[in-house]
């Protein structure tokens, strides 16, 4: 299966990427916000399943309290996963965020990052 994920921050930067093989999902995941913009203030919910699709392939994101964004773009990939999958990725983007060693909206280019968000990739994604 094969997949995109990004990490946009509220000023719709992105600060993280992963992607499971190279593709042109960048430009749909950050095209997909603006249906975001559309839906996020009419329905009271964080996340948004199959909010658009691009190439047969679904793309989900997760909105955050701070506005933070976990866009997935997949192929057929349970929504259950991927909703688990953004859960856990939340929670360990809050602690990344709470380090003193990171400055809040900046680009993650931390290894252990890296190898935890892969980590949980495998286990909902694959």
């Amino acid at each position: 299966m094969s997949y995109y994920f990004a990490i946009v921050d509220a000023a719709s930067h992105p600060v993280y990427e992963l992607s499971s093989q190279d593709s042109s999902f960048a430009m749909a995941a950050m095209a997909s916000l603006y249906i975001l913009e559309s839906v996020q203030f009419k329905e009271n919910k964080s996340f948004f399943p199959n909010i658009d699709t691009y190439n047969s392939n679904s793309i989900h994101i997760y909105l955050t309290l701070a506005n933070t964004k976990f866009i997935l773009i997949s192929d057929s990939i349970p929504t259950d996963n991927i909703r688990l999958f953004c859960m856990e990725i939340n929670e360990l983007y809050i602690k990344k965020s709470l380090s003193p060693f990171h400055e809040y909206n900046t680009p993650i280019r931390s290894k252990a990052f890296h190898q935890r968000v892969k980590h949980i990739a495998s286990k909902y994604l694959l």
